[in-house]
């Protein structure tokens, strides 16, 4: 029998949430411009956005000093995640900023203190059906 195998939670943290919004928002300024209109269209996106992320998402607020991430850790803007990650226990951070994550284990998983930094894609993919025993 096949079954969807789905066990997660949504972490953010004002960090990750301040990030998103900078990501977004320079991407949203390059494809539409500066003008009043996308000013107005930006602000309820942003909105929306919040709307979104609060209802779905549990925050966490972690505080510094950061703990120490791998050797050669190269983003301090990145330690407020890995912080966020610890603090919770999380299994997982999922991102599209591979270049960041720690070095690859024999496996070519990339795994620090218990906690495996994937790409949406391959996060998606383990989602995907599992055969059930039973």
């Amino acid at each position: 029998m096949l079954h969807k195998k789905i066990s997660t939670s949504s972490i953010g943290s004002p960090w990750i949430i301040a990030e998103l919004n900078r990501v977004l928002t320079i991407k949203w300024i390059l494809r539409r411009g500066i003008n009043k209109h996308s000013q107005t269209q930006l602000s309820k996106a942003s909105k929306t956005m919040m709307t979104w992320l609060t209802t779905f998402f549990d925050i966490v607020d972690p505080k510094p000093p950061w703990p120490m991430a791998w050797p050669a850790f190269s983003d301090a803007d990145d330690l407020p995640i890995y912080a966020t990650a610890c603090r919770i226990g999380a299994q997982f951070v999922v991102s599209e900023n591979t270049r960041d994550f720690p070095p690859p284990d024999k496996l070519g998983r990339h795994i620090w203190n218990g906690i495996e930094y994937i790409h949406p894609q391959e996060f998606l993919a383990r989602l995907e059906f599992e055969e059930d025993e039973t």
